[in-house]
């Protein structure tokens, strides 16, 4: 069973590496199918499914996200002006926005 996944996810992989440099797609299109139909595979249960999918999916994003923006500092490319002023707004809005989430 183990080994099966292991192919499966693999092979996933690899389609998605096509997909991605063929048609520009995202990872997270892929990526996230395939996490809904393996997890419940691994025993996560079904009221967790959707966002256990989707949080392992923003977790990527956010280590993909620092390893280039560490990059990007490292070239200079970085508009410190900008974040410090970008960053603390974005964080603001998104914490109130957070209150009207309808539930």
């Amino acid at each position: 069973m183990l080994t099966f996944l292991i192919l499966l996810l693999v092979s996933w992989r690899c389609c998605r590496l096509f997909l991605a440099g063929l048609f520009g797609i995202g990872g997270g299109l892929v990526i996230v199918p395939t996490l809904v139909y393996l997890l419940p595979i691994m025993g996560v249960p079904e009221p967790l499914l959707m966002s256990t999918a989707l949080g392992t999916s923003f977790a990527t994003i956010v280590i993909t996200g620092f390893s280039s923006a560490q990059r990007h500092h490292k070239l200079g490319n970085v508009v410190w002006k900008a974040v410090k002023i970008l960053a603390p707004s974005i964080m603001v809005s998104v914490f109130i926005c957070g209150f009207y989430r309808k539930t």
